[in-house]
C-alpha cells in the first residue's frame, strides 16, 4: 500500500487577490524563488488544473519547478535537469518570452502556452521574474527524492531537496473531467510537501453567470472583481442578467476603473 507524506499547510494570506494562496513570511522559500513568483505559479497551477487545455481537455498532469534561472538552465556535468536540444527550446531568449503573470493575465499567452500542458516532463521558470524558460524539462538525478508515490513525485521532491520550488499535479486532479476535490502538492525546497486545493474560489454567483456569457477566464473574472474591490463597490447583482447589447451601455455606468478592466479583459 502507498503511503503519501505531507506537512502542516503554511500560514494563508487574507488577501482576495491571491484567492487564499499562501503567505511565505514565516515559511522560508527556497534562494532564488520570490513570494510573489511562488504564488503566481500556484496560480497557474490551479488555473491549468480546473480548465485543462481548452475545449474542455484536460490537461496530462504536470509538474512546475522555479528557482535560479542559471543552475536550471546550465547543461554541464553538475546540471540538474535537461530540457532537449536548446534550438528546440520556444521559449528561448528571442522565441516566445513570457512571464507567468502574463499566462495569467492575457488571453493570447496562454493560447501559446496550454499546449505544453498536454506534454511529459516539466516546465521550468526564473523564480526571480517568473519568465518560462523551458519545457519538457526532466530531473537528472532523483534517487533523492520520496519514493512512495510515482516518479513525477519523486522529481518533485528530488530537485526541491536543491534549493527548487516544485509543483506536482497528478493527471486525475486535472479537469474537466478530473477529481473536483484535486489537489496540488507543493515542495517548498523540502522533501515533503504540503497540498494545496485546485478547484476555484467562489465568486458571486452573478459574475459566473456574465463570465460565463462573455466567456471570459477565471483570471480575467478576477481583473474585474479586483476592479470593484479597489473602488470600494460590489459587484452589481444584475449583471447577469445583461444581454449582449446592453452590456457596453451597463459598463458606462460602472466606476472608470471597473469599466477600463472589464475592456481589458474582454
Amino acid at each position: 500500500t502507498r503511503r503519501t507524506v505531507c506537512v502542516d499547510m503554511p500560514k494563508r494570506s487574507q488577501s482576495p487577490q491571491r484567492n487564499a494562496l499562501p503567505s511565505w513570511e514565516t515559511n522560508p522559500l527556497p534562494p532564488g524563488v520570490t513570494p510573489e513568483v511562488a504564488n503566481d505559479i500556484m496560480e497557474l497551477a490551479g488555473l491549468v488544473g480546473r480548465e485543462g487545455l481548452g475545449e474542455r481537455q484536460p490537461a496530462k498532469g504536470f509538474m512546475l519547478i522555479a528557482g535560479d534561472k542559471d543552475r536550471l538552465m546550465s547543461t554541464g556535468e553538475n546540471s540538474v535537469g535537461n530540457y532537449g536540444d536548446p534550438k528546440y527550446n520556444r521559449f528561448k531568449d528571442g522565441g516566445l518570452e513570457v512571464t507567468v503573470r502574463e499566462f495569467l493575465d492575457k488571453r493570447e499567452v496562454r493560447t501559446e502556452v496550454l499546449p505544453c500542458f498536454g506534454m511529459d516532463k516539466a516546465m521550468i521558470f526564473d523564480g526571480q521574474t517568473g519568465r518560462i524558460l523551458a519545457n519538457k524539462y526532466g530531473v537528472s538525478d532523483i534517487s533523492q527524492g520520496d519514493k512512495r508515490a510515482g516518479t513525477k513525485l519523486q522529481a518533485a521532491s528530488a530537485i526541491a531537496q536543491k534549493g527548487f520550488f516544485a509543483i506536482k499535479v497528478s493527471e486525475d486532479g486535472c479537469m474537466p473531467g478530473g477529481n473536483p476535490d484535486g489537489e496540488m502538492l507543493v515542495f517548498a525546497g523540502t522533501k515533503k510537501y504540503f497540498k494545496h486545493p485546485i478547484k476555484t474560489q467562489e465568486y458571486p454567483e452573478a459574475m459566473v453567470k456574465f463570465s460565463k456569457r462573455m466567456k471570459l477566464s477565471e483570471a480575467q473574472l478576477k481583473q474585474v472583481l479586483q476592479a470593484f474591490e479597489e473602488v470600494g463597490v460590489s459587484c452589481p447583482d444584475d449583471c447577469a442578467k445583461l444581454d449582449d447589447e446592453e452590456i457596453d451601455s451597463a459598463c458606462k455606468d460602472w466606476p472608470r476603473l471597473v469599466r477600463n478592466k472589464f475592456t481589458d479583459a474582454r
